[in-house]
C-alpha cells in the first residue's frame, strides 16, 4: 500500500472488526505508512508493518511519522497513538523536530525547524506494542521523539511495550518533558543498543515503570542526558525514578 498523508485536524482513525493491518511490503515508503500533519489526532487499533524506503534514500521509513508545520505556518502535534502494533519498519514511531533553529538546536544548523500548531504540544502513546523496528545502522529506532526548541513538548508513554529494536534504541526522546509510566521496555534478543532520554534542554523527566528486561548487545547502556551534555551513572537535573527496577544480563555501566 502507498503511504497516507493528511493535513486534517481533529481526526480520529480507529480500526474496527479486529485490528486492520497496513502492510507496506513491496512498496517504497519515503516517509511513513501514516504521515499526519494535522493536530488533535487519535490513531487507534491498527497494525503497521514493513515500511522501507528505496535503498539508499534515507532508509528510515516509519510506521507513523508525526509532522509539524513551519514557523510561519504551524501545524500538527497533540497526537495520541493507542492500541497499535507497530513492527518491522525502518523506524517505528518518529516525530519531527520543532521550534526555531539556531545555536540552541542540537545540530546548530541555524535553519528553522518544524512548528507544531499549539504552544503546548503533546505526543502520547497508550497500550501500544512497538517492536523489531530499525535498519541495522543504529540510527533508526522503535520510538524517536524529536527535540522541541520551544521547550514545551510533553511526551507521555503509558501501559506500552517497546522491545527488541534492530540495533537502534527501544526508546529515544529529546522532548523537554517525558512522562514514562507503567511500561515494559526491553530487549530479549540482544539487538537493541540502549534507552536514551535526551532533552536538548531537559525540564523534567519522570520514569515510573514496570521492570526493564534487557539482555542486550555488548556496550548497551541506559543514558539520561541533560542540556546536550551526556550523563551516565548519574541523574540529570529534575529526574525522578520511582517504582523502578532493572533485570539485566551481561550489561555494564547501568545506573
Amino acid at each position: 500500500m502507498p503511504y497516507s498523508i493528511w493535513y486534517t485536524n481533529n481526526l480520529t482513525i480507529v480500526g474496527v472488526n479486529g485490528r486492520p493491518i497496513l502492510d507496506a511490503s513491496g512498496e517504497i515508503i519515503q516517509t511513513a505508512i501514516l504521515d499526519p500533519h494535522g493536530a488533535n489526532l487519535v490513531i487507534s487499533n491498527l497494525e503497521l508493518r514493513h515500511a522501507s524506503t528505496q535503498p539508499g534514500q534515507g532508509d528510515n521509513a516509519a510506521g507513523i511519522k508525526i509532522e509539524g508545520g513551519t514557523v510561519n505556518s504551524p501545524a500538527g502535534g497533540n497526537v495520541t497513538i493507542q492500541y497499535c502494533y507497530i513492527h518491522n519498519n525502518q523506524d517505528g514511531i518518529l516525530s519531527e523536530d520543532a521550534g526555531p533553529g539556531g545555536p540552541g538546536a542540537p545540530e546548530g544548523d541555524g535553519y528553522p525547524d518544524g512548528q507544531f500548531l499549539y504552544p503546548h504540544p503533546y505526543i502520547t502513546l497508550l497500550y501500544d506494542d512497538i517492536a523489531y523496528n530499525g535498519n541495522d545502522s543504529g540510527s533508526t529506532h522503535n520510538i524517536y521523539i524529536g527535540f522541541d526548541n520551544n521547550h514545551q513538548l510533553v511526551f507521555t508513554m503509558k501501559y506500552s511495550w517497546s522491545h527488541d529494536a534492530y540495533v537502534g534504541h527501544v526508546l529515544k526522546t529529546r522532548a523537554p518533558y517525558n512522562n514514562i509510566y507503567y511500561n515494559i521496555i526491553g530487549d530479549a534478543l540482544g539487538n537493541s543498543s540502549y534507552i536514551e532520554l535526551f532533552g536538548s534542554y531537559v525540564r523534567e523527566q519522570t520514569l515510573q515503570s514496570r521492570p526493564f528486561h534487557i539482555s542486550a548487545r555488548e556496550g548497551a547502556i541506559i543514558v539520561l542526558r541533560c542540556d546536550r551534555m551526556p550523563s551516565f551513572m548519574a541523574l540529570a537535573r529534575d529526574v525522578s525514578l520511582a517504582g523502578f527496577s532493572l533485570g539485566m544480563q551481561g550489561i555494564e555501566g547501568l545506573l
